[in-house]
């Protein structure tokens, strides 16, 4: 029910916030495995056996092309980075070792501030970089995340950006600083040598000196699960333009005091010259069971998260259970968590049952760098669009939901009454002139819930509703 919001409520949250966000850091390796261990350092050799500490491997193409048996554990340096990006095989596990930070897998290729020239060109303020990219470049990350740089997104269409929904013809528009532009040619996600030139408006000088890191979010998974009963355990993340870890359907995924940092941006594809940009965090797309994503500290996801998803069409049963997202701290996406599953195109079964999304604390959903996006009014921390959405047995419990900046919810399902989930020993928190849910068959086409529809609503039945100005 709607109650004014206790003066100390939002300094507790930020307090369990922090805390939560150094115990998912620090957290110590406590694995279990039957096989052989294998390690990688920032100081090994691909030459080595990689078989103990002081044999380690050297970089994840052996990490990726090495033939793991199941019951096998990969373990990475703490403290190093790991550039490039590896497939999960069936039944092994990737974790850490040593002491410090956890090691960091990260696509992007090089830092572009040591790296490679950033050229002037002939307007004012916009450089050229010198190396190619020849798959889309989803963001530019400045100084670890101290800054980042706005996408030119163009419909090719209607030769807008729609970032700012102003003509754009070239990267000679480059209006404002640290909008960048990638050119891959027209409307394609991939480039030749002839093109893929990265342009940058720095009104600050010299990008190479005014930075001391420029990362990039590089059109590619970090992490492809390529088997069942894999484990991701405290590895760090960040810089692929597509998905942190990506999967189809799989059976038995873990992924647990892990963190995940500048995911996403990517182009994905084009539709008539208009652009669809995407990037989550976690993602299976397709079937799953057994999956979990629990203690995790996911920040800064161009679109979700953590999702589990399905689109309508097609023909195949998917079927989505005991799905398990718990004791995660999830900040600046524009979705904290989304699913959906939609119709077939025929009797297929598509049925999502056992979903537990608890004790997770989500905040701020919209105001990360995903807020560049052209869509709007979809941020929000649950996210299930329009679709069919079949299930039973899901349940959203003690969970805190802080703010967003259009709504907290948007929940559908087929059957309003059968399957619409269990929300119950929640706190919610918005600001006064935002949202509060969207529920329903067909949510986007009601009458979002005003105040006195929450003061009367069951399904928020035992929870705490709260607004701030």
């Amino acid at each position: 029910m709607l109650k004014p919001i206790p003066n100390d409520l939002i300094p507790k949250i930020d307090t369990l916030a922090d805390i939560r966000k150094k115990q998912i850091l620090n957290s110590e390796t406590n694995v279990v495995f039957s096989g052989t261990a294998y390690y990688v350092a920032a100081t090994g050799c691909d030459c080595n056996d990689g078989l103990t500490p002081d044999t380690p491997w050297l970089t994840l193409n052996k990490v990726h092309s090495f033939s793991f048996q199941p019951g096998d554990a990969v373990f990475f340096r703490r403290g190093d980075t790991f550039r490039g990006r590896f497939s999960a095989r069936d039944g092994v596990t990737y974790s850490a070792y040593g002491n410090g930070p956890k090691p960091v897998i990260c696509p992007s290729p090089f830092n572009g501030a040591e790296h490679g020239e950033w050229i002037p060109t002939d307007v004012p303020d916009v450089y050229r970089y010198s190396e190619k990219f020849l798959d889309d470049v989803g963001c530019l990350i400045f100084d670890g995340g101290e800054s980042y740089a706005n996408k030119a997104t163009v419909d090719f269409s209607t030769m807008t950006n729609l970032t700012d929904c102003k003509p754009f013809a070239s990267w000679r528009d480059l209006a404002n600083d640290l909008d960048f532009y990638h050119d891959l040619g027209g409307p394609n996600v991939t480039g030749t040598e002839e093109n893929s030139t990265l342009y940058l408006k720095s009104t600050e000088g010299n990008p190479s000196e005014r930075f001391k890191s420029i990362e990039f979010n590089v059109h590619t998974n970090a992490i492809m699960m390529e088997g069942h009963n894999i484990r991701i355990n405290n590895l760090c993340v960040r810089h692929a333009g597509n998905h942190g870890i990506g999967s189809l359907t799989i059976h038995g995924l873990t992924v647990d005091w892990c963190v995940f940092e500048w995911i996403g941006g990517s182009m994905q594809y084009y539709e008539d010259g208009h652009p669809v940009r995407f990037g989550n965090a976690v993602e299976i797309y397709g079937g799953c069971s057994d999956y979990i994503v629990e203690n995790c500290y996911i920040n800064q996801v161009y679109d979700a998260g953590i999702t589990h998803q399905f689109s309508a069409g097609s023909t195949e049963d998917i079927i989505m259970k005991d799905i398990i997202y718990k004791g995660n701290l999830v900040e600046n996406c524009i979705y904290s968590i989304e699913y959906f599953n939609g119709i077939a195109d025929n009797d297929a079964c598509r049925h999502m049952s056992h979903v537990r999304i608890s004790d997770n604390i989500l905040r701020y959903a919209g105001c990360g760098f995903g807020k560049q996006r052209p869509d709007h009014f979809v941020e929000c921390h649950i996210k299930a669009w329009d679709h069919y959405n079949h299930a039973d047995n899901m349940i959203y419990e003690n969970n805190i939901f802080d703010r967003s900046t259009y709504c907290l919810l948007h929940i559908s399902c087929y059957d309003e009454i059968d399957y619409m989930p269990i929300i119950r020993k929640n706190i919610f928190i918005q600001s006064a002139d935002g949202l509060f849910a969207q529920l329903g068959l067909t949510p986007t086409k009601v009458t979002p819930y005003t105040d006195e529809v929450i003061e009367n609503e069951t399904a928020v039945d035992k929870d705490n509703v709260f607004y701030v100005i």
